[in-house]
């Protein structure tokens, strides 16, 4: 199992972005994005919301289960979980 490193500059770089609440993916971006809009009104606490999100983003995997295949943002289809989930993480920021 990889050890997670907390980053504090991507933390800051994501609450940065999330507060200017975008409605697509940016063109220049070097990190991956994935978009799922939860109500908060329906939160008892916010990391339901990030549950929830990641919950949807995998959820498309399970749809395509093809043994050794490759996805890549181009597979329109899965292109959430080519934003999450194709890529080891190392940092995080939640």
């Amino acid at each position: 199992m990889f050890q997670l490193v907390w980053d504090c500059t991507l933390e800051q770089e994501a609450t940065n972005h999330v507060r200017t609440c975008p409605a697509s993916a940016a063109r220049t971006s070097t990190n991956g994005e994935n978009f799922h809009r939860v109500s908060s009104a329906n939160l008892q606490f916010y990391r339901d919301g990030v549950k929830d999100a990641v919950v949807a983003w995998w959820k498309v995997y399970r749809f395509y289960p093809v043994p050794r295949q490759t996805y890549t943002t181009s597979h329109s289809a899965v292109s959430s979980y080519t934003q999450v989930g194709a890529n080891m993480l190392y940092h995080i920021c939640l």
